[in-house]
């Protein structure tokens, strides 16, 4: 999987710059985000979703967070910073090395930026809150 999402997030002509996919809506009620728990549902996606699995690409993998209420009612669609720019993806690079989970040795070209505090938890999309992994 690295080595496919590396190939499609490659810049071409720029090697190691890494460039956002396609942003996809998720759409999700307010208590399984905050809980952590239930699921969402992707666009054009007929089986549904992992809350743990649409928390994890909306750090990286271009999700926007559709939060709906109780009853279905549209209560924010995301905000407007969240995947990281370019040059915080080349800064999280030098200071990580690579990803930065234990055992996992993949170069910076193969990892995503992530927020340490995720970003559907109000997490700030810079430097300090950013993170290299697989």
């Amino acid at each position: 999987m690295g080595l496919l999402s590396a190939g499609v997030r490659s810049s071409e002509g720029q090697p190691g710059i890494m460039r956002s996919l396609t942003a996809v809506v998720a759409a999700i009620r307010l208590s399984d985000l905050d809980s952590g728990s239930g699921v969402g549902w992707l666009d054009d996606v007929e089986e549904p979703v992992s809350t743990a699995s649409i928390r994890e690409q909306a750090c990286d993998g271009g999700i926007k967070i559709l939060t709906l209420g109780s009853h279905g009612e549209v209560l924010k669609l995301g905000r407007t910073q969240r995947l990281f720019s370019r040059q915080q993806r080349l800064a999280l690079a030098a200071v990580d090395g690579g990803c930065i989970w234990n055992g996992c040795h993949a170069p910076p070209n193969w990892c995503h930026a992530h927020h340490v505090k995720e970003f559907a938890d109000r997490g700030k999309t810079n430097i300090d809150n950013g993170t290299s992994r697989q």
